[in-house]
């Protein structure tokens, strides 16, 4: 998790988006569990008073029919088939069955009546199809117990289940046994006899849901992909610079585009806004420049009539004055120009070794014309993705700086080495050093403390030199650390990121 700091100083947690899918999935995948858990409670609830209804309708029938099954059996035969009609309803099928006392066998009921009504045949062929599905058995089963017996079965008239009810009424002639089919959508769709997950509306809940689990995961993937795409193309722009394309270049679904063609305008923006600032600074430098040389042209006259000490020594301070002005011209000119580079930086594969080798040869001449030994260390076959500029600005200062500090017959050393993640590269001097209280000091903007040096040796030093090193570091995603040697001198040292060409 980030921290990100909130408009009133604040601190506030910032959950990733990743933690927030995580925790939608974990819901998306547990409430169903819950709702099934609930409906099903719900459900059995709604099953009990169906199979209350069911019995009740069996119980009404053969209430109907007791009058004439109870007397005799053979008035019940003959009786029956008239009497069964009366209570027949659209919705349901009503079958009745008669087993006599002395046969106790599932297979000796004697198919007796059926409303509607059939032939003998077909009740003949209907009773040989009931026995083949198994149906005698719950007859006698009802039978056995003298309670009703309620259940879904698949009968022959129709390849729909249907739920079922057997009435038993035990008489002293024997067992009769009324087969209550009822096919109303209220029944079949209900999960009388069989599971709850097999109900039509669990099926139709399920086939929704793994829908709308398809939906989600694709409006996920969607949006993981946009934000993808982002990404890589503010790698691709930040690393190559705007020629390598714009963020709404190819890039999906139609709102990323709009948030895209956002991001191209503000990339604008930024590159207008660095070239204004440098051809402002050009022209500020210009500016200021001009009275400057007028001034200087101005006191010539007066220079070469200064007989007078004291005006000597007022021209005098006039020229370093100036000197100071335009070192401070040329200063705010290059602060400018790094601050325009430092909005967008164009990055390229750079051999950082061969380009630290270049300056080291040159820094090199230098040193040896103001007294100073230079030596190097560079590890060869160093390479990174970064602005030239910004290489190069980071060790020419660091070299400036301790050619500036490094008297006659001092060692200026420098050295470049790498790790698995990081480029280092190190300038050290054997000068006067830092004092330690000034350590934290020295990357500071215009900060700049040095003994022992003339008013005009100290002209041309205005603090500048390691705050551009820090700045350059940082915009290298790097940073920048100084340290005193034992042995006198100072260590800088500069670390940054090795990036590869992919970025």
């Amino acid at each position: 998790m980030s921290d990100l700091g909130a408009a009133n100083g604040k601190r506030r947690v910032v959950m990733p988006l990743a933690l927030w899918l995580a925790a939608l999935a974990v819901i998306f995948l547990t409430l169903p569990f819950g709702l099934y858990r609930l409906l099903e409670a719900a459900d059995a609830d709604k099953r009990e008073l169906l199979l209350d209804g069911v019995r009740d309708r069996g119980r009404l029938a053969m209430e109907v029919l007791r009058p004439v099954l109870s007397e005799t059996a053979d008035r019940g035969l003959i009786e029956a088939p008239a009497v069964i009609k009366t209570v027949a309803a659209d919705d349901n099928v009503l079958r009745l069955f008669f087993r006599p006392a002395h046969n106790s066998a599932s297979a000796g009921f004697y198919y007796v009546a059926a409303a509607p009504a059939r032939s003998s045949d077909e009740l003949e062929r209907e009773r040989q199809s009931l026995q083949g599905l198994g149906v005698f058995a719950h007859l006698s089963a009802a039978c056995g117990d003298g309670r009703a017996v309620v259940g879904r079965r698949r009968l022959v008239e129709t390849e729909e289940e249907v739920v079922t009810a057997v009435t038993p009424l035990l008489t002293a002639d024997g067992c009769w046994a009324l087969l209550t089919a009822l096919s109303t959508a209220a029944y079949q769709n209900s999960s009388i006899g069989r599971p709850y997950w097999e109900t039509p509306e669990i099926r139709f809940g399920a086939i929704a849901y793994v829908g709308s689990l398809v939906v989600a995961a694709m409006i996920v993937w969607l949006i993981w992909r946009g934000l993808r795409q982002l990404m890589e193309r503010a790698r691709t722009i930040r690393l190559a610079g705007g020629g390598s394309g714009g963020f709404a270049d190819d890039i999906g679904p139609r709102e990323f585009v709009e948030v895209g063609r956002e991001l191209d305008r503000l990339v604008s923006a930024l590159d207008r806004s660095a070239q204004l600032i440098r051809e402002v600074a050009v022209e500020n430098a210009h500016a200021f420049k001009r009275p400057v040389a007028i001034i200087r042209q101005s006191i010539e006259p007066v220079r070469r009539r200064a007989d007078d000490a004291r005006l000597a020594r007022a021209v005098e301070v006039i020229d370093q004055a100036l000197d100071r002005l335009e070192s401070l011209i040329t200063a705010a000119w290059r602060v400018d120009d790094l601050v325009a580079s430092l909005i967008h930086p164009r990055r390229e594969v750079i051999d950082v070794s061969a380009r630290l080798r270049e300056i080291a040869a040159a820094y090199g001449k230098m040193s040896a014309g103001s007294g100073a030994n230079f030596s190097a260390d560079i590890a060869p076959d160093i390479s990174s993705r970064a602005a030239a500029e910004l290489i190069d600005g980071i060790v020419e200062n660091l070299l400036d700086n301790a050619l500036s500090f490094t008297p006659a017959g001092g060692a200026i050393f420098l050295r470049l080495r790498r790790d698995a993640a990081r480029i280092e590269i190190v300038v050290s001097d054997t000068g006067c050093g830092v004092p330690e209280i000034s350590l934290p000091k020295i990357f500071d903007r215009y900060y700049t403390k040095r003994t022992g040096t003339s008013d005009r040796e100290e002209i041309g030093h205005l603090g500048l030199g390691l705050w551009l090193v820090r700045r350059n570091a940082e915009a290298l995603g790097g940073s920048v650390a100084a340290r005193n040697r034992p042995t006198g001198g100072l260590e800088v040292s500069v670390k940054f990121p090795i990036i590869d060409g992919n970025g």
